[in-house]
């Protein structure tokens, strides 16, 4: 084929256009090389594959599908999604019979083989159709062939056809015809007429072309197949035409001794694989390196020399290295089962580290991208038996990869986020979150991981675990390290990983990574602005806690804020009073349960209102999620008294006030006259004094409570204040 490649070594073309196009998200399965597992298999050889950028056709001549336990009815033709290799059951060709070669050309698919229907239509062993929609329509073009195609090759704006017939077109042709792509029609120039000749009844017969390569910067057409002819020359098996009119390069003849199967070109080397014995006018069994120059000699060292009767059917050139295919136990000095890597210079040396199980022939192979398609009559590939007939190999370099949540990280990634979980989100100091990240290698060839380091201001919050360096992973496996988040202090932690390997363009993988570390929640009360220490026993009116005397009837509330002075939400669960006087208070203006937020807070009211007289104590409970002060207590109370209904008496000061012996008074508006009346805590007249000049008034008779003072002038009564009398 014209389709012209710069890889490896040098220049090497392909037999089939690729479209590297595949997405390597979905070729990550389970560590193996062979990545295609799992989806329906055909249930016979396949013997053509060959791809655009969405699909791989496969063909051969399978009758039917199955994933080992639904069935498929498709036949001989089918084509995948590169999508994670499945099946589109859709797309029905109707063939009624084998594929044996396919090429592509934009939006048209080329069939050869040795069918007579397709899509409902007449076509003999070859036909044309239209992939470009949702469904194929078959092209008008029908050459009809006498007998089976079995290669086919795009080139100069033309396609060739091969196979063993002896008509097309209804115009004589033997083996080979070359058509324009555009117009459809043969080219009446190119007649080369290749042929095979019957020594037991002398007869001629058109011979089978199996294989061609098209090489646009020299306008040559090779073919390889079962021929002992083209046209008067003899040439046997291999041969050198000229693309545009079919004749023979007149030196060149490697005359391999039986069938050539498959060929690859590449530079000056053209790689043939068959059923030979002797090539280039070496003894080369089954492989052989044939110079594309001069007389077709075979290269005097290049020999990977499998066993007698250990065939080569496929090969395929990828990263400088031959990938050959076949029915051989041994190939290259090493004991590799039918399909093996060879180097393209030297010997021919298997790559003794390389090998795929696999259960049967392998007798078609393309290169795509980092990856082989396989066709043939095997039963496993890489020890999976839901993957026969048809396998995808990964043959690419090491490659590094690395996940975080089953989600690729991209090396020189700046911006931790959770999804991959490079944002560890949010720690308590004090605690710690572990976070799983996966290394991959997505490639064939083994990638060592040296070193795995973190670095940046706050790499000691960073730790790595659960992986022992270095680590050298196969082809297409992993493995994992763990990264834990432990900070010492509050605010944004940020670092970066830094993954040492010998990748050969990503040795220094890198990422960046996040934490945000955080206080727990604290729970913190505060009255009146003033901080109420969590057990406090001791009412104050500082602090709001002691209500002081208030009249019954007449409620009176105080205002606690409950703050959060941590950075987690803190979960308040309820705000209880108990106690003797529980009743004579009530929590007002909250609904619990409550969350406060980090650094803020909640306000509630405790409201009292007595009942009776007297002094009123109770205990406040606030039960939360803080992690040391779950409960967190407090003593709040008041004095109840009676209405008197009294008007008051303004400017008097009484002292000591507490006091427990005497207590004194002063007013300019008091004469000795006026009586001087303390009243109990129930509305009674405890004592009565006559105002005195000493101005000292003994209690010490009296209970210790709270009374009021009252001054009587002519049986007027007006309250002059309070007395606390201590026992």
């Amino acid at each position: 084929m014209s389709y012209l490649n710069a890889f490896g070594n040098g220049l090497f073309r392909t037999k089939h256009f690729v479209t590297i196009l595949v997405l390597l998200a979905h070729l990550k399965v389970n560590a193996q090389v062979a990545v295609n597992t799992g989806d329906f298999f055909p249930n016979s050889t396949v013997q053509a594959i060959v791809e655009d950028e969405n699909y791989i056709y496969v063909g051969g001549q399978f009758t039917e599908l199955s994933d080992g336990t639904n069935i498929s009815s498709l036949s001989y033709l089918v084509r995948y999604s590169k999508e994670g290799y499945t099946l589109d059951e859709s797309w029905d060709l109707q063939l009624d019979n084998h594929v044996y070669a396919l090429e592509v050309d934009g939006d048209y698919l080329y069939i050869g083989g040795q069918f007579t229907t397709i899509l409902g239509s007449a076509r003999n062993n070859l036909a044309k159709i239209n992939k470009s929609g949702d469904s194929p329509t078959l092209e008008s073009w029908d050459p009809s062939p006498d007998a089976p195609v079995r290669a086919l090759e795009l080139g100069n704006n033309s396609i060739y056809v091969g196979g063993n017939y002896a008509n097309i077109s209804s115009t004589a042709r033997n083996c080979l015809t070359k058509f324009d792509t555009s117009t459809g029609n043969l080219d009446g120039g190119f007649s080369p007429s290749v042929t095979t000749y019957i020594p037991y009844n002398n007869t001629t017969v058109p011979g089978k072309i199996l294989t061609m390569i098209y090489d646009e910067s020299v306008d040559s057409l090779y073919i390889g197949g079962a021929f002992d002819h083209v046209g008067a020359t003899g040439v046997n098996e291999l041969a050198k035409l000229n693309g545009s009119n079919g004749a023979v390069s007149p030196d060149w003849f490697p005359e391999p001794n039986n069938e050539v199967s498959d060929m690859e070109l590449v530079g000056d080397s053209l790689f043939i694989g068959g059923r030979f014995t002797s090539a280039g006018g070496q003894s080369r069994r089954s492989i052989a390196k044939i110079h594309a120059s001069g007389s077709g000699a075979a290269d005097a060292s290049w020999n990977p020399d499998p066993p007698r009767n250990n065939f080569v059917f496929a090969l395929s050139m990828y990263d400088g290295d031959l990938y050959a295919g076949g029915g051989f136990n041994s190939i290259g000095g090493e004991s590799i089962v039918r399909i093996a890597k060879l180097s393209t210079s030297g010997t021919g040396a298997a790559d003794a580290s390389w090998s795929v199980s696999n259960g049967g022939s392998i007798n078609y192979m393309i290169t795509s991208g980092d990856y082989l398609y396989i066709g043939g009559n095997f039963s496993s590939l890489d020890d999976d038996s839901t993957i026969q007939r048809f396998g995808v190999i990964n043959v690419g370099p090491k490659e590094i990869n690395v996940l975080g949540n089953d989600n690729s990280i991209v090396s020189g990634d700046d911006s931790p986020n959770e999804t991959d979980g490079t944002d560890f989100g949010s720690s308590l100091i004090g605690s710690s979150s572990t976070q799983t990240f996966t290394i991959e290698n997505e490639g064939s060839k083994p990638l060592e991981i040296t070193d795995i380091q973190i670095s940046g201001t706050d790499a000691t919050d960073f730790s790595i675990s659960n992986i022992t360096l270095p680590v050298s992973l196969s082809g297409i496996s992993s493995t994992t390290f763990d990264v834990t988040y432990n900070p010492s202090s509050a605010g944004t932690s940020a670092a970066t990983i830094q993954i040492s390997s010998d990748d050969e363009d990503e040795g220094t993988y890198t990422f960046a990574i996040a934490g945000l570390a955080q206080t727990p929640q604290e729970i913190n009360v505060q009255g009146d602005g003033v901080d109420i220490a969590s057990g406090d026993d001791t009412p104050s009116s500082t602090d709001g806690t002691d209500f002081g005397t208030i009249t019954i009837g007449s409620p009176s509330a105080s205002t606690f804020t409950i703050q959060n002075i941590g950075d987690v939400t803190l979960n308040v669960s309820s705000i209880e009073i108990s106690g003797a006087d529980a009743s004579d208070f009530s929590v007002t203006n909250i609904t619990t349960p409550a969350n406060v937020s980090g650094s803020s807070s909640v306000t509630f009211d405790v409201v009292f209102d007595p009942s009776d007289a007297g002094t009123s104590e109770a205990l406040v409970t606030i039960e939360s999620d803080d992690s040391d002060e779950g409960t967190y207590t407090f003593v709040i109370s008041g004095i109840g008294e009676e209405a008197l209904g009294l008007s008051e008496l303004e400017n008097i000061k009484v002292f000591p006030n507490p006091t427990a012996e005497y207590f004194s008074f002063e007013s300019a508006s008091l004469s000795t006259k006026d009586e001087l009346i303390l009243i109990d805590a129930q509305g009674k007249e405890a004592i009565r004094y006559n105002i005195s000049t000493g101005n000292r008034y003994n209690i010490s008779g009296l209970a210790g409570g709270i009374y009021v003072l009252v001054i009587e002038t002519d049986d007027v009564r007006r309250k002059a204040g309070r007395l606390v009398i201590k026992n």
